[in-house]
């Protein structure tokens, strides 16, 4: 086989089974029994010197570690409230409330299957939102990051907003992160205490966890545009997940059809097709799409 086939094969091989992919390029083998989300991790840190036989560690369960408050812009201590189903840890800063701390941890619960819950398995032989979502879109970035956890930030954000940062862990690319890297340069998931305020249901939360992470994991394929960044993780939400479907919008839905079908006309530009219509297009403000048909539906 030429270079050239070569070439193009292992492209076509890093769309279409990201995980072989990904198991061949740092010749990484799954463990019996290994999570889809960490397959690889156990004989990565064993077989290779891709991570120079450091492995990042965390505080006991109940202690303090002080992380950058990315929504605030400022360091802040957070305490390790929980560790879901040895996949997640959640982390509630200082002033956070019980609220808070309960409807993030149920939403790892939901998003792990943490109980086996029958309605919460994708497929048959599927276990949970986090196993299928890995499965299907690849491996979460430990190869970058050296640790096999999730962390869930739950902070102060001055804004109601979920986000994740790819730079987070791809800080030295392409080399992963080391014993001098800082507590941010891991997989970590920002749930910002407004959003919670805003609706504390822990089964939108889980959604919500579902869409973000999947931007973990396709920023550990590289930096990336937002069409494959949110068209993949919205995908994600209804197909992927066996749940109902989503519109196309960035965190928001319509309350009718009409309003997707008038609101398309006006997807000229790549930044507002790359958002899938988001309804706060760029920095801020409606979309004047969504701004025509609000002052159609109120006269």
């Amino acid at each position: 086989m030429g270079r050239s086939l070569r070439e193009r094969t292992s492209k076509l091989e890093a769309l279409w089974d990201r995980p072989a992919y990904r198991m061949r390029r740092f010749n990484l083998t799954a463990e019996p029994g290994e999570h889809p989300c960490w397959a690889g991790f156990k004989s990565m840190m064993r077989d290779t010197d891709r991570c120079k036989g450091w492995q990042r560690s965390y505080v006991p369960k109940g202690q303090k570690q002080s992380f950058y408050n990315t929504g605030a812009s400022r360091s802040s201590n957070f305490t390790l409230e929980d560790v879901v189903a040895d996949q997640i840890n959640v982390w509630l800063e200082e002033n956070s409330t019980d609220v808070h701390r309960d409807v993030a941890v149920k939403a790892a619960e939901i998003y792990t299957n943490a109980l086996g819950a029958v309605e919460l398995k994708p497929t048959e032989d599927t276990a949970s939102w986090m196993e299928q979502e890995c499965k299907v879109m690849g491996q979460m970035p430990f190869m970058y990051s050296c640790s096999n956890k999730i962390n869930v930030l739950v902070q102060k954000c001055g804004f109601d907003n979920a986000f994740v940062m790819s730079n987070d862990y791809l800080v030295n690319y392409p080399a992963p992160v080391n014993n001098k890297s800082e507590p941010n340069n891991d997989i970590i998931f920002y749930l910002c205490t407004e959003m919670v305020d805003g609706n504390p249901n822990p089964y939108a939360l889980a959604n919500t966890f579902a869409h973000e992470l999947a931007h973990v994991i396709q920023g550990g394929f590289g930096h990336s545009s937002g069409v494959m960044m949110e068209g993949g993780a919205t995908w994600l939400e209804g197909n992927l997940l066996n749940l109902a479907p989503r519109p196309m919008i960035f965190a928001w839905g319509f309350r009718d059809w009409n309003r997707i079908n008038a609101a398309h006309i006006y997807a000229e530009t790549k930044q507002t097709n790359a958002r899938k219509l988001l309804g706060r297009a760029g920095t801020g403000g409606w979309h004047p799409a969504l701004l025509a048909l609000e002052k159609r539906d109120s006269q």
